[in-house]
């Protein structure tokens, strides 16, 4: 006996903590209502078993999609799923005329063996239900006070009808005590076992999830340069100063071509109390806010953020990290990752400077103090280093020119010298190591960033977007007590670029914007769209109900056909044995009527003896001779008795 309107209530909890309320609440409501309405549809066991098979299907492909994006957090989200694979099949049992699914719908094996049983599926759906809502985010009182209460509520209707309620009590406090008690266990020892697995993984370095991204060698960037593909999109409340500089991480250390730096360990940053927000800086002035969206593919990375960054926050952040150069590191489920980045004047994030932001390689110091002299930036640097700087941008622009194609050149044959003294052309990895080298021998500290650099606006997203090819590199410079960008790069550069797209690229971008939107969906990062997608299943359901309207059949004129004499039908406890159905009270395979009738009611009902009922009912339904008037009145007031015990 199921109480009405538990299923129900169950998937509403379930809904409101996987944030899928929209999409169940109408399910809910359809699946308690579904008793009052008089008209059924008259599915046969192939129907049953159609809409089983595409439910399991379905899931199994939701599954591995699952587990493809989000890697082990998969777990979590399909477990926020698996009711879905029991609501196609509870709603279309609760709408026919048997009011039950076929067993055989469930169980492959048993199509075959030509299984007839049946079962209602409302326990196991709001069973489900309940475990699936562990997987959202509702606060674990509210959860637990909410499964309590559903579960004591299930208890209570189906207790024994011939034990003692306070035996009853007495047994429920122990199974909960019980439950306690071994889940407060399991979960020390889960702990337990997650502390040691992460102690032998340090110990034997295996960890796979190597974010701190510690070096880079001039080169790196440039096959990115070769790609059209959309890496991230910025949305914010006010146009940028463009280029729009990203920075992912920062350098210290140069060697025969290669950026590094010291080997530090990571540390964690504390997310504010009760909420997804990390601060980096602190920061007086208002903010301005910066929306990025991008795809990873790992559960660990690094992720680029605007200058003067003051806070971070995201839905699906873990955990962050600052690792050596600057970097955040951030932990999110793989896939569509959404953060929200606060910049404020004066928020700047970055070391001040050390001794090795003013080093120099042995290979390169007598150039680079050659150079400096010669451009005019070292006497300079001594009055003004912002002016210095300044003054290097403009040498720069007066002697070199941008270009991707470089020779090829081995890291230790010093491809900064041939830069500066024999082609005097490169990409902004030559332009930005130079500049660091060469404010360095002017006394100016200063470091390598790399990052991306956003100047395009997408009108079809509304959002500013970074290519592939939008990866740059750029100096920093302690300038007035701060770190400030000196970018040398010719400004052309991007414009260069842009020239090179394919005549096909705006298709491309199209699509790229259909599949960025579909990921979105399927992170619940598009609400709007996501209700729009539940409206068009609704009106397809409705549209399909109606096309079938010509199975419908009311269940009265099915009750109104005529029973053979002495048949099955020919005796009443039929009618009993149907209202013990509805309550979900089935004979297991094999069993008798009278051994089932024995299991489920009471010895007596209102002086009708049980006993009496199975005899009468076998006579009637086996007996050589028919029951006399006298004896069937006799069973039907049996019946009539045990069908009130049983409403």
């Amino acid at each position: 006996m199921i109480p009405t309107g538990w299923t129900g209530l169950a998937l509403v909890l379930w809904g409101y903590a996987s944030g899928q309320l929209a999409l169940v609440l109408p399910c809910a409501v359809l699946l308690e209502l579904a008793p009052l309405l008089r008209l059924r549809f008259a599915f046969d066991r192939r129907q049953f078993e159609r809409c089983a098979d595409g439910s399991s299907i379905a899931f199994a492909v939701i599954a591995l999609y699952q587990f493809n994006v989000h890697g082990l957090y998969a777990i979590y989200a399909i477990l926020a799923l698996m009711p879905w694979c029991l609501v196609p099949l509870t709603l279309m049992q609760s709408v026919s005329t048997a009011r039950l699914t076929p067993l055989a719908a469930l169980v492959y094996s048993l199509r075959r063996a030509g299984e007839v049983s049946s079962l209602d599926l409302r326990l196991p759906l709001g069973l489900s239900a309940l475990l699936a809502a562990s997987a959202g985010e509702l606060p674990r009182e509210i959860y637990a006070g909410g499964v309590a209460l559903l579960l004591v509520w299930l208890l209570w209707v189906r207790r024994p009808r011939a034990r003692r309620l306070r035996r009853w009590g007495v047994h429920l406090a122990l199974a909960a005590a019980l439950a306690i008690i071994l889940q407060t266990a399991y979960l020390q020892l889960h702990l337990l076992l997650g502390d040691l697995v992460q102690d032998w993984f340090r110990e034997m370095n295996l960890s796979p999830a190597d974010a701190a991204r510690t070096s880079t060698a001039i080169g790196s960037l440039r096959q990115l340069k070769l790609s059209d593909r959309i890496f991230l999109r910025v949305r914010t409340t006010r146009a940028p100063r463009t280029p729009l500089l990203l920075t992912e991480a920062t350098y210290v250390d140069f060697r025969y071509g290669s950026w590094s730096n010291p080997r530090r360990a990571p540390v964690t940053i504390d997310a504010l109390p009760g909420s997804r927000r990390w601060p980096l800086a602190r920061a007086s002035a208002a903010g301005t806010p910066y929306t990025l969206s991008l795809m990873r593919s790992r559960e660990t990375g690094i992720v680029p953020l605007p200058a003067d960054a003051r806070e971070i926050e995201g839905p699906t952040i873990l955990e962050l990290q600052r690792l050596a150069g600057d970097g955040l590191s951030v932990e999110a489920p793989r896939g569509f990752l959404r953060y929200t980045v606060t910049s404020a004047p004066g928020a700047d994030t970055a070391q001040p400077p050390t001794p090795a932001d003013l080093a120099l390689p042995a290979e390169y110091r007598a150039l680079m103090t050659r150079i400096a002299t010669e451009a005019g930036i070292t006497p300079l640097a001594r009055r003004s280093p912002r002016a210095a700087s300044a003054e290097l941008d403009a040498w720069f622009a007066r002697h070199f020119s941008y270009s991707l194609v470089q020779p090829n050149a081995a890291p230790w044959r010093t491809p900064l010298a041939s830069f500066l003294m024999l082609t005097r052309r490169g990409h902004c990895e030559y332009f930005a190591s130079a500049t660091v080298l060469l404010l360095r021998a002017a006394g100016i500290p200063a470091r390598y960033a790399v990052g991306y650099a956003v100047d395009e606006y997408s009108p079809l997203e509304g959002a500013w977007l970074a290519r592939a090819r939008d990866a740059h590199a750029w100096a920093i410079a302690w300038i007035d007590g701060g770190w400030q960008v000196v970018d040398t790069t010719p400004s052309r550069w991007a414009a260069l670029e842009d020239a090179q797209a394919p005549a096909w690229q705006t298709a491309f971008d199209v699509a790229a914007w259909i599949g960025f939107t579909w990921r979105r969906l399927l992170a619940g990062d598009a609400p709007m769209l996501e209700r729009g997608l539940i409206a068009l299943a609704w009106a397809l359901a409705v549209w399909l109900v109606w096309r079938q309207r010509h199975r419908l059949r009311a269940p009265e004129v099915e009750r109104s056909l005529p029973r053979s004499p002495g048949g099955a039908g020919d005796s009443p406890v039929t009618d009993l044995l149907d209202d013990l159905a509805r309550h979900g009270d089935l004979p297991a395979p094999g069993e008798t009527t009278g051994h089932f009738l024995r299991r489920r009611l009471p010895a007596r009902a209102d002086g009708a003896r049980l006993d009496t009922l199975i005899d009468l009912h076998y006579r009637a339904r086996f007996g050589a001779t028919a029951l006399t008037v006298e004896e069937r009145d006799r069973l039907a007031t049996c019946v009539a008795h045990f069908r009130a015990r049983v409403a």
